[in-house]
């Protein structure tokens, strides 16, 4: 088994731009969750190099603006894209409470999203 991610930040609007993304602090974080479209923008290389400097393993969305997902990758950085439906309920139970959010790649071969706060915890399969 393997789990990447941590404590994470949520994004609840529609699209987070470049712009967005560069202005947050992401110290003690691994893991970024966004509703929408994440990474519009003309300076997605240095909106990468941001969040990974700050510790972010992992980006969690409903959908990746054109390149971004791939300069992630590039940076080591993991993307998930999760269905609108699960992307709802993540925010709807975890957004306003202190979570950890990780990508879990089992030994059998399936892939989810766990979301963990205290002891409520929830699990989405991709």
């Amino acid at each position: 088994m393997n789990k990447t991610g941590g404590m994470a930040v949520f994004f609840e609007q529609d699209n987070v731009t470049v712009e967005e993304l560069s202005e947050f602090s992401y110290a003690g974080l691994k893991a970024i969750a966004s509703r929408g479209t994440i990474g519009e923008g003309a300076v997605q290389e240095e909106a990468v190099a941001l969040i990974k400097k700050d510790g972010i393993e992992v980006v969690f969305a409903g959908k990746y603006a054109g390149g971004f997902e791939d300069i992630c990758r590039d940076n080591g950085i993991q993307t998930v894209e999760v269905k609108a439906k699960d992307m709802e309920d993540l925010l709807h139970t975890f957004a306003d409470k202190d979570t950890e959010l990780y990508i879990i790649d089992t030994d059998e071969g399936t892939r989810k999203v766990k979301a963990v706060s205290g002891s409520l915890s929830k699990s989405y399969l991709l």
